[in-house]
């Protein structure tokens, strides 16, 4: 929604699947269009691409409770 250079999330699903996908999967980059929807901007990545100019923080976790 925001910038171009904005972080935005991507689940480890996602990743994983990419990663075991990469000829067949590409990344489409919407932004800007929180700001006017007459002027979205879209990039588009090769996994390949993606994972190398990436820089993938961790932001969740799985967590079970022991009993």
């Amino acid at each position: 929604a925001g910038k171009e250079d904005e972080p935005f999330y991507f689940s480890i699903n996602e990743k994983e699947y990419m990663e075991q996908n990469p000829k067949n999967y590409f990344l489409y980059r919407l932004h800007e269009f929180k700001f006017n929807p007459n002027r979205t901007k879209c990039f588009i990545l090769s996994a390949n691409n993606f994972l190398d100019k990436a820089e993938f923080n961790p932001t969740n976790f799985e967590v079970s409770i022991i009993k």
